[in-house]
């Protein structure tokens, strides 16, 4: 194979028309753009990153020393799903079903679809201030061990790690204040109620 016919046949492009898990490294079955099927194509990504493919996708693929017999996916792109609105400089994110993290230069958005929860994992750190714009359940224990240490008014609740604000607090079981359960006292949410709790049960709501 002459020179040129080398470096056209070092890069190519695919569909990806299957997917094989459970290897070290990923394997695909591609169809080039000649028609010809290929199979046991290595998919190749970054360290730290995973992402299984639908049927459909796009592989960009490379052919090592131009051999159509040592192909790998290095790159693998589904225009179907693709965020098209992102403005200058953002990163995303994203799922086919609508999961989303977003970074701009405003704020970091974590989307999911309505009613579809999101799952955090482990302690949990907020240094900032956390506003809730829906109605929060709270089940036994859960205010002492997020590390909230005290119960104040004017703002929800106040703790080391900055403001919960919550217009609606539902409390499902007792609860602990500082962490010590059975606490007795009241608080103002942010949207001006003020809720009673008498040993460690939320008493009234006005």
């Amino acid at each position: 194979m002459d020179l040129s016919r080398r470096m056209i046949a070092l890069f190519t492009r695919a569909e990806v028309v299957g997917v094989t898990e459970g290897s070290a490294l990923r394997k695909l079955q591609i169809k080039g753009m000649g028609g010809l099927v290929r199979s046991e194509v290595e998919h190749a990504e970054p360290y730290g990153f995973t992402s299984r493919p639908f049927v459909g996708a796009e592989a960009f693929v490379g052919n090592v020393n131009a051999s159509s017999d040592h192909a790998v996916a290095l790159i693998v792109a589904d225009r179907r799903y693709r965020p098209t609105t992102l403005a200058s400089g953002a990163v995303a994110m994203y799922h086919a079903d609508g999961y989303g993290i977003l970074l701009d230069s405003t704020k970091v958005s974590i989307g999911s679809p309505t009613g579809t929860p999101i799952d955090l994992g482990g302690n949990t750190i907020v240094s900032g201030t956390l506003q809730a714009t829906v109605s929060m359940s709270a089940p036994a224990g859960t205010f002492g061990t997020l590390g909230f240490t005290s119960l104040s008014g004017g703002g929800g609740i106040g703790g080391s790690g900055g403001t919960l604000v919550a217009p609606t607090i539902n409390a499902t079981s007792a609860f602990q204040a500082a962490g010590v359960p059975g606490a007795t006292g009241s608080f103002l949410t942010g949207a001006g109620q003020t809720v009673t709790y008498s040993k460690g049960l939320i008493t009234g709501v006005v």
